[in-house]
Formats: structure tokens, C-alpha cells, sequence
């Protein structure tokens, strides 16, 4: 029996494969940590109907310390939600 609904499948990725948008917001977002994260990976959180991949979050993990990261990000690169941090308070392009 065939069902039309789709079903949702998790799938890591590399960095180039994840969308620009998401990456930058990333970074933007958690810079002042950046250094901090070890063993990072990304990964997208994607619903599959007929056949096509549609990404619904993307989402980095990496260690902190002892402490485990996660980052979600919507496909335009909002942030979703964020665990083991919080958001910079005001991303500017200055270094430290």
C-alpha cells in the first residue's frame, strides 16, 4: 500500500551543503562562542513526499566543554531554537 503523507528523516550534512543564509546566521549568532565548539556537525531535519526532500530545520550539534550545543535554524536562517548557549546579545563585526 502507497500513503501521499510524508514522512520526516534526519540527515547529516556537510557545511557546503547547508544553505548560506543558515551558516552566516550561525555564525553571527554565536560568535563570541565559536572557539569554544569542538566536534560540530550539521544536519537538516527534512520532510520526504513523492520523493522530494523538503527541509523544514537545520540544525548544528557540537560539544561545549562538557556541555552539549545544539543550534536549529529554519531554511532562511532564522533561529529556531538553541540549547547549550544563548544568542549573542548584539552581533557586530567586531573582533575581540
Amino acid at each position: 500500500m502507497m500513503y501521499a503523507q510524508g514522512y520526516q528523516k534526519n540527515v547529516k550534512l556537510k557545511q557546503e551543503e547547508v544553505p548560506v543564509a543558515v551558516v552566516t546566521a550561525f555564525q553571527n549568532d554565536f560568535s563570541s562562542i565559536s572557539s569554544e565548539l569542538t566536534k560540530g556537525s550539521w544536519s537538516v531535519n527534512a520532510e520526504e513526499k513523492n520523493g522530494v526532500l523538503k527541509p523544514i530545520t537545520y540544525a548544528y550539534k557540537a560539544k561545549r566543554g562538557d556541555t552539549k550545543f545544539e543550534a536549529r535554524y529554519t531554511p532562511d536562517g532564522t533561529l529556531d531554537s538553541a540549547k547549550g548557549s544563548d544568542k549573542d546579545k548584539v552581533s557586530s563585526g567586531d573582533k575581540k
